[in-house]
């Protein structure tokens, strides 16, 4: 049970470091997206926790982890489909992004809530680590910009830790 939960915990924390590193992709003014990012991450966890621990620990973990894995997979190809080489993931001309992240993140909280994880302690100290994991994908992505600026692939790190995501997901 200890392993399940501390594996749970660094999922979160992978999810929340490829979703920091979402706003890091778009050319002119990523940092406003960083606000928008935390919102999308922590507003849905958190909803996820609490409604997960009162409503929905009667679903089984095995149906949780398959359809992360399938909104994994969905969010891996919705984003490749929207990517522009000026607004990144998140353009300003459609906000479908916002909506599956968030239901990712709420289907996460469910599933940590199921895995008996749900705890007021637990909560106010993964909270902030989350939102600290978050800001440090974005830092780590614009230094990968610096360092490796000529590489052509490397605005799809994002998608490739999406799909390892979904892979971990499935073990």
């Amino acid at each position: 049970m200890t392993m399940q939960f501390l594996s749970e915990i660094f999922f979160i924390f992978l999810l929340s470091f490829t979703v920091g590193t979402l706003p890091a992709v778009q050319v002119r003014y990523p940092y406003p997206l960083v606000i928008l990012t935390l919102s999308i991450v922590l507003l849905p966890l958190m909803t996820g926790a609490i409604l997960g621990a009162a409503l929905f620990t009667w679903i089984p973990i095995l149906i949780l982890k398959v359809i992360l894995f399938l909104l994994l997979i969905w969010i891996t190809i919705y984003l490749y489909g929207i990517y522009h080489p000026s607004y990144g993931y998140m353009p300003h001309h459609s906000k479908g992004y916002i909506a599956f992240i968030a239901l990712l993140f709420f289907i996460l909280g469910v599933e940590f809530a199921a895995l008996g994880g749900f705890s007021p302690w637990v909560i106010m100290v993964i909270l902030p680590l989350c939102a600290g994991v978050v800001i440090g994908g974005f830092i780590v992505m614009m230094r990968l910009f610096v360092f490796l600026k000529f590489v052509s692939f490397i605005h799809f790190v994002p998608l490739a830790l999406f799909l390892f995501a979904a892979i971990i997901k499935l073990l």
